[in-house]
């Protein structure tokens, strides 16, 4: 090992793989105060009916949203996510149902459902617009989709890597800077996605589309960027590049199955 090598692993071991404070239910907290508050100020209606999220994880950010629903699905492509999003809804009382599949093709008629929703997922799928576009299926006429998405914050640092600037550096890098220092990620799974992209995408496929900046309480964001985080909003950086968006998006009445590619 070289002494780039070593310096580079000393940097993650005292970042990325530091053991992170992060609390995930502030976090979902946090999210749902702020889709409260966007719903409440552009007075978009929305019904309590069946509600799925999808890329579920553990089930933390799904169970904060459940309160708005009367019957909620989960769905993850990992087994593993949805022994622990059994783990999380545990006492729950309101029907609640575990799928696994790929947010990409989903099992479902449609028109399935009167909400759904995604959480730091769509960034992790190569082929957004189909993701997209298997949600305006599924959703009813009118129906809503809660999307997160990466905000300007991601073109400066990833959070999942630490890598600085991700978006301008070549993906075989990327991949072999993963494979050499966070092994149990495998391959650089974020595709280049940021809210204008996103919202570029979902123009296409919504009525109306209302945002919202996401920016966590420092105490909650990832160790990796801790004190990049804290240095930008010190300076007032925050506001101009976030963290992440939050779209709350109302379906269009058309069909738009056979729209193109946007991108």
């Amino acid at each position: 090992m070289n002494f780039i090598e070593i310096v580079a692993k000393k940097i993650i071991q005292r970042t990325i793989l530091r053991k992170s404070r992060t609390d995930w239910s502030e976090r979902a907290t946090y999210l749902n105060s702020l889709f409260v508050k966007i719903i409440k100020e552009n007075n978009v209606y929305m019904t309590n009916g069946t509600y799925i999220d999808l890329g579920c994880g553990t089930g933390i950010n799904s169970i904060s949203f459940s309160k708005h629903f009367s019957q909620i699905f989960l769905l993850d492509i990992s087994p593993r996510n949805i022994m622990y999003a059994k783990q999380t809804f545990k006492g729950v009382y309101i029907p609640v149902y575990f799928i696994i599949a790929d947010a990409q093709k989903l099992p479902f008629k449609d028109e399935s459902f009167e909400a759904a929703s995604a959480f730091a997922l769509i960034e992790h799928l190569p082929d957004q617009q189909t993701f997209l576009r298997e949600v305006d299926r599924i959703l009813t006429k009118n129906g809503i989709f809660i999307l997160q998405c990466p905000g300007s914050f991601y073109s400066l640092i990833d959070p999942h890597t630490g890598i600085l600037f991700p978006q301008v550096i070549p993906k075989k890098l990327k991949d072999w800077y993963i494979k050499k220092f966070l092994p149990k990620r495998k391959i650089y799974d974020i595709w280049n996605l940021d809210q204008r992209k996103a919202f570029k995408i979902c123009k296409y496929f919504f009525q109306k589309i209302y945002l919202g900046k996401v920016n966590y309480p420092e105490i909650v964001v990832w160790s990796s960027i801790q004190n990049v985080y804290k240095f930008f909003k010190k300076i007032g950086l925050l506001s101009l590049c976030p963290l992440s968006y939050l779209f709350i998006c109302v379906k269009k009445t058309k069909n738009y199955k056979n729209v193109n590619r946007v991108i």
